[in-house]
């Protein structure tokens, strides 16, 4: 409705809508096709690149040609392209590579809770930005938050592409975020810090018997 107006039909709204969820489809299929080649980091720091190129964008248009309907649509599908080929795919793999196999579930769950948690406060913090500044100052946070995202990305993980992977010979280092193999050791964190690896374990039984 901001796009177009409150004056759009049911009709127009639906079919609208409908197109940007297939535009998601596209993205999601692309997401997919790019992941082998380029590795999760690469697609998650340029999703998020894109993504917030994508919101200046649609905020600087929306306030300087607000009557301009379609190049507002257009934009706003080209958002929801970055967004399902980026960041909603790598989204998904990532704590698969980042966390250890004896704690993966857990740190699985808890970035998972996270992301509710931002849900949660754009869910009530951008309408009433809204209701103050208007949806170009909403579109510009999330330009901001994308790009913070982005250098967050680009310096805490590492390359999982499988050309970086034979780049490297045996694979990525152990013990960094993103890592392929990772070793299981002992995380400095309360609840894991004297874990022992399986492999230990196994052998001090055999020690014993």
């Amino acid at each position: 409705m901001r796009v177009f107006g409150k004056s759009e039909s049911l009709t127009a709204l639906a079919l609208h809508a409908a197109g940007t969820i297939g535009i998601g489809i596209i993205g999601s299929a692309l997401g997919l096709a790019l992941l082998p080649r380029v590795g999760a980091k690469v697609l998650n720091t340029l999703g998020f690149v894109s993504c917030a190129l994508a919101f200046a964008t649609f905020a600087i248009v929306y306030h300087t040609r607000h009557d301009q309907h379609m190049l507002l649509f257009a934009l706003l599908c080209t958002l929801n392209l970055c967004l399902y080929c980026g960041p909603n795919i790598a989204s998904f793999v990532l704590p698969i590579l980042a966390f250890p196999a004896d704690v993966r579930s857990t740190f699985h769950g808890i970035s998972a809770a996270a992301a509710k948690l931002g849900a949660m406060a754009g869910t009530l913090l951008f309408p009433e930005l809204d209701r103050r500044c208007g949806i170009p100052s909403v579109m510009l946070a999330q330009a901001l938050l994308g790009m913070l995202a982005a250098l967050l990305s680009h310096c805490y993980l590492e390359a999982t592409s499988a050309r970086a992977r034979r780049s490297e010979g045996k694979g990525l280092r152990p013990g960094r975020v993103g890592a392929v193999p990772w070793e299981p050791r002992a995380l400095p964190v309360p609840w894991v810090m004297m874990r022992v690896p399986r492999t230990e374990k196994v052998s001090r039984r055999q020690g014993k018997c």
